[in-house]
């Protein structure tokens, strides 16, 4: 019955195909960043790294996922990750998977991960 469980859980912890990773984090992820496809240009990855530094976060523990214009959900990747924070730009919940009402800049705490959602980056550029 349980013959393919380490196929099963491979299958899950690996990240999906159409999920990029921009920055890799050095040690153990304690904050991952989700952004759009379009959200990746050099002035809006500066914007993101200026946010960072002001949050005081390092670069070493801070991973960068761009997932595509449409995700799908992404939840289970997410929770086997670990982080204990995840900042969303431009995403809603219910495209990583999760069925829960939270605003825009709203900290939700969910399954262990504090969890804040935000206008795109690209959004929050030309305001």
């Amino acid at each position: 019955m349980f013959e393919d469980l380490d196929l099963y859980t491979n299958l899950i912890l690996d990240a999906p195909a159409d999920v990029s990773l921009i920055r890799k984090a050095n040690s153990a992820i304690n904050t991952l960043v989700l952004l759009k496809v379009p959200d990746n240009s050099e002035s809006e990855m500066t914007m993101l790294d200026k946010m960072l530094t002001a949050l005081r976060l390092s670069s070493s523990e801070v991973e960068i996922w761009q997932v595509p214009e449409n995700p799908i959900a992404l939840w289970s990747r997410i929770h086997t990750s670990a982080p204990k924070h995840v900042l969303l730009f431009g995403i809603e919940a219910r495209e990583i998977g999760l069925h829960l009402q939270a605003g825009n800049y709203e900290t939700i705490h969910f399954s262990g991960s504090r969890l804040l959602f935000s206008d795109s980056l690209t959004r929050l550029g030309s305001e």
